[in-house]
Parts: structure tokens; sequence; C-alpha cells
């Protein structure tokens, strides 16, 4: 079962394979699939598609000798301007010692 099916399986409750199906069967690109869905999985799965996603808790970096706002910000994984906009950063100026809020 290739990761796509197998995503929509878990994530969705389809039942993927029905009894009498070819186990080895092999899928071609574009291919159409007829999916049945149990109805109570389903129906949760596409509420947990409709609800919005849950975001980490912004935390805080105390700067160090050397940092860069671009060394920081690919370390937590944002961007340069995310970084400055979420500490109300015109440039990209910053001191050691100073706190920076990571979102």
């Amino acid at each position: 079962m290739s990761e796509k099916l197998y995503a929509a399986h878990v994530n969705y409750g389809y039942q993927m394979l029905e009894q009498g199906d070819e186990a080895g069967a092999k899928l071609q690109f574009e291919q159409a699939l007829a999916i049945n869905a149990n109805g109570e999985a389903a129906m949760a799965g596409l509420q947990a598609l409709a609800d919005p996603v849950a975001t980490a808790q912004p935390m805080r970096y105390q700067v160090q000798q050397g940092d860069t706002l671009f060394s920081i910000a690919r370390r937590f994984g944002v961007s340069v301007d995310v970084l400055r906009a979420a500490n109300g950063l015109t440039d990209n100026t910053i001191a050691t010692g100073q706190e920076l809020l990571i979102p």
C-alpha cells in the first residue's frame, strides 16, 4: 500500500481493500480509485480537516555572542521576516543578551 493510500486509510478510516481484492494489484499513475468509507470514521476525518491546526506556543531565546538574526531564524526553522515581525524589529540588528520571541 503506498504511503498516500496508507495515510488516507489511517486518517480517514477508509477500507482500502475489500474481501476478494487482489493483494498484489498495482496502481497506475493517475488511476481513479473507488474507495468505500466507514461513515463514522470518514466524518471524523473530514471534521479533523475542518478544525484549525493547533500551533505550538512561542518560546523565548536569549541572544548569544556571535548570533545573527539569520542564524537564529535558521536554528528555529522560521524566516528572518517572521522573526523580525514577532519581535517588532525594523532591521536585522540584535544585541547579546537580548530576548527574542520565537514564534
